[in-house]
């Protein structure tokens, strides 16, 4: 009998970024907490929006992935964001600026987490990036 490997987590070089969408949430549950290293737990607003990134990897015939980012960073830049007024398109190119412009512009080399959820254990999502400068 054959066995069966379940991945939950990976690294993944992007080839090329195809879109960036911003979504309404469809996740309406109660607020998050977040624990401090120095606090105690604060409840955390739910995001407005979910943000996905559409992609192409580094392997051969890639037809692309489309995967929604739960990075930690996203979510406290949106929060932020939003309390200073930001929202709609405003939102969006606000985001963007960092996770789409900064992450993958063309001198960089960029490649991205991406792991399951006990809820979704057959979909990836982006868990976060690291980027850097290409060799020339």
């Amino acid at each position: 009998m054959k066995k069966l490997e379940l991945l939950s987590f990976g690294l993944v070089k992007v080839d090329q970024l195809t879109d960036f969408t911003m979504e309404p949430s469809k996740d309406k549950g109660p607020k998050a907490l977040q624990l401090s290293l120095f606090e105690d737990l604060k409840d955390l607003d739910p995001m407005d929006h979910d943000f996905y990134y559409r992609f192409k990897c580094d392997g051969e015939a890639c037809p692309t992935h489309k995967m929604k980012i739960i990075d930690w960073e996203l979510g406290q830049l949106c929060r932020r964001s939003r309390s200073r007024g930001r929202t709609g398109e405003e939102l969006k190119e606000y985001i963007a600026g960092r996770f789409v412009d900064v992450m993958f512009s063309s001198d960089r080399e960029t490649y991205l987490y991406v792991g399951t959820h006990r809820w979704h254990p057959n979909s990836f999502m982006v868990c976060g990036g690291f980027y850097f400068k290409k060799d020339e």
